[in-house]
């Protein structure tokens, strides 16, 4: 009679257990991750649960005949509903349609009566909401997990073979068609192990938003998963992962993989975190009536502003005549193509109006993105307030020297950005000898060179109150924003300016009160990128 000892009993349960996994069909159950349910609220048996039932059973239906996406709306304001899902690239119709009818049921009594909610699983993510999600960069919420065993890596490569890895997906990911922004890759750790990586995003997203989402989960990885054996990010509108183990999809081609015991269940944890740069302001106690002609012309504005805005990434319009007559002003990134900003101002365009309903005079900013309007003229008008501040809680390790440096960055970005025909300005310096400070600092188009310069002066003199010591910090006001970090955020478009040790060209010659530490109520938000936590606060 043969023995079988215990260890090999455990070998063999193992080895049944990975076989049985890879024989399982498209009746297998979904593997669950996580979900969020922000705690917006909908009425019982309201219109807008009717219409929400019928947009998950609608994403149920269309899951097996799609390309692993598909999004649509059903009802009208205010009980209109947007939804969404994805499968993972790899998977078969199938196994999406099967994910995606069981995350569809399993939400609602997850989320019971949740206007907005995300669901995640191994095999797909689904998601809706009361306000637009579509071809709109949403980074949070996500979580992160990671295998809770280490790497055998004596010569500590295997991180920056991870890096390498995952940075080469991003950039063929990102290029994907709107059907599918997916990519897979194996790369050698020793002789006897490979790493199998993956990372997607929602194909609706432009190849810009697209590498930006997986760069950010790119960049969270030696947070959770530094030396890990296998780990993921996952975020709203991208994920990434990797294993020393094939975990996704083999092709028709390619021979099965060896069988191996099945790596220990990871663990897992929530990261809350918010948009940063996101501001939208409705001003004034002054609405216009639904289907007036001042909703007219803002529809039209709003369509100018698509057409005109994307060859130059900037522009002003006025459509309409007194008293409905409606002015308005759009700027992109500068560094973003001319299809990229064309999709920024749709997307605006539509959560400016979800965001002030009906409101004569509104202001939304993101990263991407300026968009305002008014029923009287701004154009070539400074406003410095409300503002915004946001921050990480990691401080920097020697606060004097870098307030120091990053002072003269800011005075020399400050005179360039305000010189500059599209006011924007990007620069580096050194603060230690294996860290840097990037900086950017922006104005409205119309600002005249002084207006410009002031309201950057002003914004400037905040960093002490909100940022002081800290790692990164960003003040955005209606009219003009900074950002600072210990980490490269934005595109260079220029040479950067000479550094802060050297001569820099004298500020523009400014006539009246130059008080640069004027304060104004408004809505703070602390943003803590390192802790994983933030507090918003809303200004008296």
């Amino acid at each position: 009679m043969t023995i079988i000892r215990p260890f090999l009993r455990a070998t063999v349960l193992l080895l049944m257990v990975y076989f049985l996994t890879l024989g399982l069909g498209s009746d297998a159950q979904p593997t669950y991750l996580y979900h969020n349910c922000p705690n917006t609220t909908y009425t019982p048996n309201s219109t807008y649960q009717s219409n929400l039932r019928i947009l998950l059973s609608s994403l149920s239906s269309n899951a097996t005949v799609g390309n692993g996406f598909y999004n649509l709306t059903t009802g009208r304001d205010p009980n209109i509903v947007y939804g969404l899902y994805m499968c993972r690239g790899d998977v078969t119709n199938d196994t999406c349609g099967n994910c995606v009818e069981t995350a569809s049921k399993e939400i609602l009594d997850r989320c019971p009566e949740e206007k907005v909610a995300t669901t995640w699983y191994d095999e797909c993510m689904l998601r809706f909401s009361n306000q637009s999600i579509f071809s709109i960069l949403q980074e949070s919420p996500g979580l992160s997990m990671w295998n809770t065993q280490n790497v055998s890596d004596p010569s500590g490569t295997f991180n920056q073979l991870v890096a390498d890895t995952m940075n080469s997906l991003a950039t063929r990911a990102a290029s994907g068609q709107s059907r599918m922004k997916f990519a897979t890759g194996e790369a050698n750790f020793t002789g006897f192990q490979t790493l199998y990586s993956l990372v997607q995003c929602t194909p609706d997203l432009s190849a810009s938003d697209c590498n930006r989402c997986l760069r950010g989960a790119i960049d969270a990885l030696p947070s959770c998963c530094s030396g890990k054996r296998g780990g993921r990010v996952i975020r709203t509108s991208c994920n990434l992962r990797y294993e020393i183990y094939r975990f996704y999809g083999v092709e028709a081609t390619s021979p099965a993989p060896s069988p191996i015991p099945l790596p220990p269940t990871p663990v897992f944890f929530h990261i809350p975190t918010i948009p940063v740069n996101a501001l939208h302001l409705c001003f004034g106690s002054q609405n216009y009536t639904s289907g007036g002609q001042f909703e007219t012309n803002l529809k039209h504005l709003f369509n100018s502003l698509y057409t005109k805005g994307p060859p130059s990434r900037f522009n002003t319009t006025i459509s309409g005549e007194t008293p409905d007559r409606v002015y308005g002003l759009v700027q992109c990134d500068p560094t973003s193509s001319e299809e990229d900003c064309r999709s920024y101002v749709n997307a605006s365009s539509i959560e400016i109006v979800q965001k002030c309903p009906n409101r004569k005079q509104a202001v939304l900013r993101n990263d991407n993105c300026y968009l305002r309007y008014s029923d009287s003229s701004f154009f070539s008008q400074v406003d410095a307030s409300p503002r915004l501040y946001a921050w990480p809680l990691k401080n920097v390790s020697d606060p004097l020297v870098f307030s120091q440096q990053l002072g003269a960055l800011m005075d020399n970005l400050s005179t360039t950005a305000a010189s500059s025909q599209i006011k924007y300005a990007t620069g580096i310096t050194n603060f230690t000898v294996f860290e840097k400070i990037y900086g950017l600092l922006q104005c409205t188009r119309d600002l005249s060179v002084r207006d410009c310069y002031l309201c950057l002066r002003e914004i400037i003199g905040n960093i002490p109150t909100c940022c002081n010591g800290r790692a990164g910090g960003n003040v955005l006001s209606v009219s003009c924003n900074l950002r600072y970090e210990i980490y490269p955020f934005f595109e260079i478009l220029s040479p950067p300016p000479p550094s802060p040790l050297e001569a820099s060209p004298p500020p523009p010659q400014i006539e009246g009160d130059q008080n640069t530490n004027k304060t104004e109520n408004g809505k703070f938000v602390l943003w803590a990128n390192s802790d994983k936590d933030f507090i918003s606060i809303n200004g008296s």
